[in-house]
């Protein structure tokens, strides 16, 4: 099923680590995400704005998923969702931020470095003929590599409010969209809360539109339905 091909897909990916440098891992992506990442970034090139819609979408499901975890498996208030979108112009990045459920380091390695197959086939079989449907990408669980349409390099650091608390370390996954590296980041913040995402987008030359707060706004506004 879905869920054993999930395992084992992450397990590969969990296994293909190269090399080991200064605390830095070093894997390959498993084939699948080449294929989709192909697809997105050739046929929703003229549709670039839908990154925005998804990355946001996620931070917003990952407060939901904290919020939902708060008061189910522990029993304490869950903190007031926190999503942040800014940018650095001089550093040509684009940042969203969120203090929401987090990620730990195999699920960096397993959520962002491969995918199921079979939503793979699926996803291919409905996308490849042609001009995508845009929709399509949040349904498959893909929509985090619509950030290739804008960004030759992605950084996604993140810490787990599953994992205990004295045992919380975020984890920096980086990816110039061939292999990914991760490595630790002891000192990163989530708007100084106990777990949490942030996302940088190094952007293209032709996507630096997206370094305008009036564009992003203009985005914001259009998607909020989606978040």
């Amino acid at each position: 099923g879905v869920a054993a091909s999930s395992l084992l897909a992450r397990r590969a990916a969990a296994e293909t680590a190269t090399a080991t440098e200064a605390g830095v891992e070093t894997f390959d992506f498993q084939a699948e995400v080449g294929k989709v990442m192909d697809i997105i970034v050739n046929s929703l090139y003229s549709n670039k704005d839908v990154f925005l819609r998804e990355l946001v979408s996620n931070a917003a499901d990952a407060c939901d998923k904290k919020r939902f975890l708060a008061l189910t498996e522990y029993d304490s208030p869950p903190e007031p969702m926190k999503l942040r979108i800014r940018t650095d112009k001089d550093a040509r990045t684009l940042i969203i931020e969120d203090n929401g459920v987090g990620m730990k380091k195999s699920e960096l390695i397993g959520n962002l470095g491969s995918i199921a197959r079979s939503g793979t086939a699926n996803f291919v079989k409905q996308l490849g003929s042609g001009e995508a449907d845009v929709s399509l990408i949040g349904q498959f669980g893909v929509g985090f590599y619509s950030a290739f349409l804008v960004a030759n390099k992605v950084e996604v650091t993140s810490r787990s409010f599953n994992d205990p608390e004295a045992e919380r370390v975020a984890h920096k996954w980086t990816s110039q969209g061939s292999s990914f590296t991760i490595e630790d980041i002891p000192d990163e913040e989530f708007f100084g809360e106990q777990s949490g995402t942030k996302i940088v987008l190094h952007l293209k030359e032709e996507a630096q539109e997206y370094l305008d707060s009036g564009k992003l706004a203009d985005l914001l506004k259009k998607y909020s339905e989606f978040i």
